[in-house]
């Protein structure tokens, strides 16, 4: 069942879907109501509502997500002893297999890279966007024994996002932020203030289109004009400012697209490979594909090949 029938059943006017469910439905499912599945709204309404109150809180970067997120992460990594390679791109999944367990349990996999790398390890977490996950496991030598979990990652679909950067030579709006309703893209951030908390200097805002599919393929002027449309039309005094720059960005394969049913073809940390764990905000983690989904979803995995090696250890 899709979210506009979940709340068509339960009697919301279309006036309050427009105005209300829509907008969150978009910003958290990364696609039209109509095309979403009611279920995985239902899960994040009520881990957002029925938990802790921080749960519900909007949260702002005052910074980018590499430093906010993949710094620190790096950071962490290296001051406990891993390695971080970069410009080392995963080709290949092999493995070599314990004749005496069969060709369901590896003894070890090797790991090829764009840069020629060999790489031996006991367990794997694949933790790859779903798109270079399936090819990586697919020109593997593992793919015969993964044939179903590959036939599920084929269905599932893509949902884009795009975001235009704009700076202007005045100051027009003292707005941190803004829904857009009735018009194609659907918020408005004020990257500069949220960032700098400064008001005075040149504008920076950024609109956001969720689930835009339909867009996706147009020339960058003519998002552009999109943009500057819907702009125009919810903050008029933007009319008397010029535009100095603009960035347009397509994330063509943002998220998975969570159509009803799509809990069924999410596949969850394990597979039947012995050692090879799948994370990502697109495996089956009971939320939209988000951060704290890739999350969640990061900590399950860690957690089985932990216990795979300690039982090995032991």
């Amino acid at each position: 069942k899709s979210v506009t029938q979940w709340l068509q059943d339960h009697g919301q006017p279309r006036e309050w879907q427009e105005r209300f469910w829509n907008i969150i439905a978009l910003a958290i499912l990364n696609d039209s109501p109509e095309h979403t599945s009611a279920e995985i709204f239902k899960r994040a309404l009520k881990a957002m509502f029925h938990g802790k109150r921080e749960n519900s809180s909007l949260a702002f970067p005052l910074t980018s997500l590499s430093q906010l997120l993949r710094m620190p992460a790096e950071n962490y990594v290296r001051q406990h002893g891993g390695t971080i390679l970069t410009h080392s791109a995963v080709e290949r999944i092999d493995s070599i297999y314990d004749v005496q367990k069969g060709d369901s349990h590896p003894e070890r996999f090797i790991i090829t890279t764009a840069d020629g790398r060999r790489i031996t390890a006991r367990a794997i977490i694949c933790a790859l966007p779903h798109r270079q996950a399936l090819q990586v496991l697919r020109s593997s030598n593992l793919s015969e024994n993964i044939s179903l979990l590959l036939q599920q990652m084929e269905t599932l679909r893509d949902s884009s996002i795009i975001n235009v950067h704009l700076w202007f030579n005045k100051v027009f709006t003292q707005l941190p932020f803004a829904a857009i309703i009735g018009r194609n893209f659907q918020w408005i951030f004020n990257t500069r203030m949220i960032r700098t908390k400064d008001s005075h200097t040149p504008t920076h805002l950024t609109l956001v289109m969720s689930g835009a599919n339909s867009f996706i393929h147009l020339p960058k002027e003519h998002l552009l004009h999109v943009a500057l449309q819907d702009l125009h039309a919810v903050l008029p005094e933007s009319r008397t400012a010029s535009l100095l720059h603009y960035l347009v960005i397509k994330e063509r394969t943002a998220t998975i697209a969570l159509r009803p049913g799509v809990d069924a073809l999410r596949p969850g940390p394990e597979t039947p490979v012995h050692g090879l764990f799948l994370a990502g905000d697109w495996t089956a983690t009971g939320l939209p594909a988000t951060i704290e989904g890739a999350v969640r979803s990061g900590k399950q995995a860690a957690a089985l090949a932990i216990r795979l090696l300690s039982g090995e250890h032991s």
